[in-house]
């Protein structure tokens, strides 16, 4: 983990004990051995974490989804941490900041704009309605944390195969979900929300815009960016399509929309 080059700073790593440069923050567990890693928000650090899995520790900074300032004890997770990975939304401008380093501090952690990796422009929130987006998230993080794991917890060839696993994982999704609604007629896949989430939905799954009359159509323009406890993306994503349906007197339900995740709204930039 990145510590402030100091003797003293290296002395008390070589003995295992924690230094105060990098302090869990509340509600934390205390620092596993590999990377630190900062991710900005809860759905993709849910990714992440199903790659580390255990192999390093990977904090949120915003867990309830809604991008902000940061306090004094993240500002100082984000310079001490190995990797930082944002999507590259305009909320997240104080991660990018934190993330420059100091002069007097340690080395700046490497940042990466995830979004960038998928030559989104601009960036918007359908990226993480999207299995196909996501798994090539995953993808990419094997050669990004094969590089910044310096205690070797996992060899280059490891990280890569745990990341394929994980991109398997949530592309199958896709599959599932295009499965799923293959069973709704055309006509029924109607939702509201955000113009390019469903023109995004629209190009993936033939989701289209909600009539007036579609009163029971999946309402996508609050929904809850969070995950409840042992909560995956892919649970996530599959109670989402549960829900793209209608109740309108043409078209009954056919799928049974699921609870959305517990947590706030959208609240993105």
């Amino acid at each position: 983990m990145r510590r402030v080059a100091a003797v003293a700073t290296v002395v008390v790593l070589l003995s295992g004990c924690a230094t105060d440069d990098n302090p869990p923050l509340p509600g934390e567990e205390p620092a596993a051995r590999g990377p630190a890693i900062i991710v900005s928000l809860p759905l993709l650090a849910n990714v992440v974490e199903q790659i580390v899995d255990g192999h390093g520790r990977v904090t949120t900074l915003y867990p309830d989804g809604r991008p902000g300032v940061l306090s004094d004890a993240q500002q100082n997770q984000v310079a001490n941490a190995d990797l930082v990975l944002v999507h590259g939304l305009d909320g997240e401008a104080p991660v990018l900041a934190a993330a420059q380093g100091t002069p007097d501090g340690p080395p700046p952690p490497r940042l990466e704009v995830v979004n960038e990796w998928l030559e989104q422009a601009p960036v918007t929130v359908a990226t993480w309605f999207d299995p196909i987006l996501m798994a090539r998230i995953a993808l990419g993080l094997g050669d990004v944390l094969a590089a910044i794991d310096d205690e070797g917890t996992r060899t280059a060839d490891e990280w890569h195969e745990t990341t394929e696993q994980v991109a398997t994982a949530i592309a199958t999704i896709f599959d599932e979900a295009t499965e799923q609604l293959a069973n709704v007629p055309a006509e029924c896949r109607r939702a509201r929300g955000d113009e390019d989430l469903l023109a995004h939905l629209g190009a993936r799954f033939g989701v289209r815009a909600a009539r007036p009359e579609d009163a029971g159509a999946a309402d996508l323009s609050d929904v809850a960016v969070t995950l409840a406890d042992g909560e995956t993306w892919q649970d996530w994503f599959g109670a989402i399509i549960a829900g793209v349906t209608t109740a309108s007197p043409d078209c009954a339900p056919l799928v049974t929309p699921s609870p959305s995740p517990s947590g706030g709204g959208s609240g993105q930039s």
